[in-house]
């Protein structure tokens, strides 16, 4: 009984990814909703074409859809436009997904378009981390676990595991 419900699932499943729309029907439908805008930025993406990506996750992100402004922040990142990924990361933390914050402090923290400036990271990465970001939390955790650029304490980086835990958002 339970190899046949998994054989259905497969198949349910199999046949749902037959569904799924094409290219064309995905540029006939994004002239009539942002929101298929942004799956067409996920195709290109998929291709490895960033830049046709950035063209409609824009789009989409314009209309103030959270995934497309984060993903037309990843494509900047692919293309190695690290201004415009700052600015699509900062709209999507006014749109109150904070993980652009925490985003925005990965570039801090790495070098990658701005001066190098950890401590500008932890600052950014706090503060997503106060407004619900599950990704700067962990960030927290672990610097202060291992003592990346401070002094390691365990019972922050604890603290700051409990609140991934109950934060809420990514």
């Amino acid at each position: 009984m339970r190899k046949l419900i998994l054989i259905m699932i497969c198949l349910l499943l199999s046949a749902c990814y037959s569904l799924r729309p094409s290219k064309s029907e995905l540029e006939n439908w994004c002239n009539e909703r942002d929101y298929w805008c942004g799956r067409l930025g996920a195709y290109y993406y998929e291709k490895d074409d960033y830049k046709n990506a950035l063209i409609y996750h824009t789009k989409s992100c314009n209309k103030d859809n959270k995934a497309s402004c984060h993903d037309a922040a990843i494509s900047c990142e692919m293309l190695e436009d690290y201004d415009n990924a700052i600015l699509f990361y900062t709209k999507l933390n006014e749109l109150g997904q904070p993980l652009g914050l925490s985003r925005i402090g990965d570039l801090y923290k790495n070098g990658l378009g701005v001066t190098k400036d950890f401590n500008k990271a932890l600052e950014l990465y706090m503060q997503a981390c106060e407004l619900g970001s599950k990704e700067a939390c962990k960030n927290l955790a672990k610097i202060y676990e291992t003592g990346e650029n401070v002094r390691a304490n365990p019972l922050i980086s604890k603290a700051y595991k409990k609140r991934a835990e109950k934060a809420s958002k990514w």
